[in-house]
C-alpha cells in the first residue's frame, strides 16, 4: 500500500506541472505566425512564381508578397499549417504597404486538402472614398462561422495602383502583414512566441540604445499591429549603437514575461535585405528572474544577409523569465527591428520539481 501510495503522489506531481500551468487563449494567437507554417504564393506574383517559402509572412518593412493579378488568373499568398494540423479560423485582418490604390477586390478562402477550397467571404471590393488619395490599407473582416482549416489564401482579384496615373490598369498590391484568429485552444508550445502580451504571457518589452540609456517601453516589439503607421507602413522600432567617449554602447531590447519557461529558440524581424538599417551581430541574454542582474550570455549570433527573419535555435535547456536581445552591430549607426519572438514551453514549478525528487527517491528506497 506505501508503494501505490508513493506512485499515486507523483502521479499527481507529474499532472500539476506545466498542462495546467501553460494554458492559454488560444483566440488571440496569430495563426500566421505559428512556427513552423509554410506561405507560398501564387504564379501571378512577383519573384520566383509559385515557390513556397520556408516561413509565414512577418511583418517588416518592405518585405513583401506582391500580388500582381491578370485578366485570367487572380494572386493569392497562403499559409499552410502543416501536414495533419487544422485550426480553427474565423478572423483576419491585412495589411497593405502604403496603401496607394483606388480599387482592390478581395476573398478570403480556406482548405483541408489545399485542392478544395471554400469561399469563405464572398468578393470585398474597397473603393476610393471621397476626398481621399487612396483606399485604406489596413482591412479586416470575419467569416459567419469558424471554420477548421489547414490552408488559408488571401486571394486578389484586381487592383489599381494610383502610383502609375492610369486605373484602367491593374497594378500590384504590396502585402506585408496578415493576421488570422479563431476560437482554438492551445497549451504553451514552442510554435507560439511566449512574447505576445496578448497571451498574459509576455509583458511589455523594453528597449535601451546609445540614445534611449533609460530602458523605454516598447509595445511594438511583440504586439503585432501596435507599430503600423498611418501610411501604413510597418517600421519597427529605431535602434541607435555607436561610440560615445570612447565606449561602444549596443542597442538592448529585454522581452519578459510572466514565468520561468524553457526557451528553444528566439527570432528576430529586420528590414529587407538590401536595407542598410539592419542588426549585424546580436547577443541572446537570458534571466531566470524577473528583476536581478543575472544575465547569462548564451549564444552570439552573425545574422545572414539575405533574410529578413532570423531565427535562432537554442537546445531548450535553459530557463528563463526574461531573454534579452543585444544588438552589437550594424550597417549602419541606426536600424529598425520591426518584431521579436521567444518561444519555449513551460517548466515544472519548483513545489512540483520537490514532489518528483521525493517521490523518485521514496521509489528507490521502496525497491531496495
Amino acid at each position: 500500500m506505501k508503494h501505490l501510495l508513493v506512485v499515486a503522489g507523483l502521479l499527481v506531481a507529474v499532472s500539476a506541472g506545466p498542462a495546467l500551468a501553460g494554458v492559454i487563449d488560444g483566440s488571440k494567437v496569430n495563426l500566421a505566425t505559428l512556427r513552423g507554417n509554410v506561405a507560398s504564393v501564387s504564379r501571378a506574383s512577383e519573384g520566383d512564381a509559385g515557390v513556397a517559402a520556408t516561413r509565414a509572412l512577418y511583418p517588416a518593412g518592405g518585405v513583401d508578397s506582391r500580388f500582381v493579378p491578370t485578366e485570367t488568373e487572380p494572386a493569392w499568398w497562403q499559409v499552410d499549417f502543416g501536414v495533419g494540423v487544422t485550426h480553427s479560423v474565423q478572423n483576419y485582418e491585412i495589411l497593405i504597404y502604403n496603401g496607394a490604390f483606388s480599387k482592390m477586390t478581395y476573398r478570403v478562402e480556406t482548405s483541408v486538402d489545399g485542392i478544395q477550397w471554400d469561399d469563405q467571404t464572398g468578393d470585398i471590393a474597397l473603393v476610393l472614398p471621397e476626398g481621399a488619395t487612396h483606399v485604406p490599407g489596413y482591412v479586416f473582416g470575419s467569416f459567419d462561422q469558424p471554420v477548421d482549416a489547414r490552408f488559408v489564401r488571401i486571394v486578389e482579384l484586381d487592383f489599381f495602383n494610383t502610383w502609375t496615373g492610369n486605373d484602367s490598369k491593374p497594378g500590384e498590391a504590396i502585402v506585408t502583414w496578415i493576421h488570422l484568429t479563431g476560437p482554438n485552444t492551445f497549451d504553451v508550445n514552442s510554435a507560439i512566441s511566449l512574447a505576445t502580451p496578448a497571451l498574459g504571457i509576455g509583458g511589455t518589452p523594453t528597449m535601451t540604445d546609445l540614445e534611449n540609456p533609460t530602458p523605454v517601453e516598447k509595445p511594438g516589439l511583440t504586439n503585432n499591429f501596435s507599430n503600423v503607421s498611418t501610411d501604413n507602413y510597418f517600421w519597427g522600432v529605431q535602434l541607435n549603437v555607436g561610440e560615445r567617449e570612447g565606449q561602444f554602447i549596443p542597442a538592448q531590447m529585454t522581452v519578459p514575461l510572466d514565468d520561468v519557461y524553457a526557451i528553444s529558440a528566439v527570432a528576430l524581424t529586420t528590414l529587407k535585405p538590401e536595407d542598410d538599417r539592419r542588426p549585424t551581430i546580436v547577443e541572446i541574454w537570458i534571466s531566470p528572474t524577473a528583476d536581478k542582474d543575472d544575465w547569462t550570455k548564451i549564444t552570439t549570433v552573425t545574422l545572414a544577409d539575405d533574410l529578413y527573419h532570423h531565427e535562432i535555435e537554442l537546445d531548450g535547456s535553459f530557463p528563463a523569465q526574461r531573454v534579452r536581445f543585444d544588438v552589437i552591430a550594424t550597417l549602419g549607426r541606426e536600424c529598425y527591428i520591426p518584431q521579436l519572438y521567444v518561444y519555449g514551453t513551460a517548466v515544472p514549478e519548483p513545489m512540483t520539481m520537490t514532489l518528483l525528487t521525493l517521490g523518485g527517491l521514496a521509489l528507490l528506497r521502496r525497491r531496495r
